[in-house]
């Protein structure tokens, strides 16, 4: 597998927060505030706080108690402001 600085930072978290007794939060920059880097921490016991560039738009799967029956077409689109 290729070592990127995403997957290197998601594994150091991971060996981190083995030895921790409590759930950390742990803040990343804005290289980090995406799906991949997202994907790879999700199972990992810690809170992320991630800054987000002012570009970027943040989607979301809509309610499932939407009217809308193609719920897993359909996306809700947040922008950053």
């Amino acid at each position: 597998m290729n070592e990127t600085p995403i997957s290197k930072a998601a594994f150091q978290l991971r060996l981190v927060c083995r030895h921790l007794q409590e759930r950390p939060i742990s803040l990343w920059d804005s290289e980090y505030g995406c799906a991949k880097f997202v994907q790879l921490t999700a199972d990992i016991n810690a809170d992320l706080l991630m800054r987000l560039r002012p570009n970027r738009c943040v989607k979301a799967c809509a309610s499932p108690l939407s009217r809308n029956r193609k719920t897993s077409k359909t996306w809700s689109k947040n922008e950053i402001i």
